[in-house]
């Protein structure tokens, strides 16, 4: 049914990916509130802006994952996805984070062929 929420369908005003982390994460790591960051781990990499989220548990990372598309599936278990849903199983991971500029951000999403900003976030085909 997250494909008929308005705000998950449209990332509730978000356009792309997001990363969060609990201000633990930002102070050790030196993230500022909107910098752009990459999050790794042995599946994979991702990147996108950053968000600093008061409420996440310590020691936290988080991105979305909610559609197959989405970036975060990257770092899960994406060589085995739900036959349904096209979802990969594994939710949580141990990763590593790092501060990138904005020249090594479009060149990481260029040559991970990833959008910054695409025109149509994660939407689904209208029934």
């Amino acid at each position: 049914m997250a494909r008929e929420c308005p705000a998950l369908e449209y990332g509730a005003g978000v356009e792309g990916a997001l990363i969060e982390v609990s201000p633990d994460i930002a102070r050790e790591r030196e993230l500022e509130e909107g910098c752009y960051a990459l999050v790794e781990n042995k599946r994979g990499k991702i990147a996108a802006k950053l968000r600093i989220n008061p409420d996440l548990k310590e020691g936290t990372i988080f991105t979305t994952f909610h559609y197959s598309e989405a970036d975060g599936n990257e770092l899960a278990n994406a060589s085995d996805p739900d036959p349904l849903s096209g979802i990969t199983p594994l939710k949580m991971t141990i990763a590593n984070i790092r501060k990138l500029n904005e020249d090594e951000f479009i060149k990481f999403r260029e040559q991970n062929e990833m959008n910054m900003h695409s025109e149509r976030p994660y939407l689904s085909v209208k029934r």
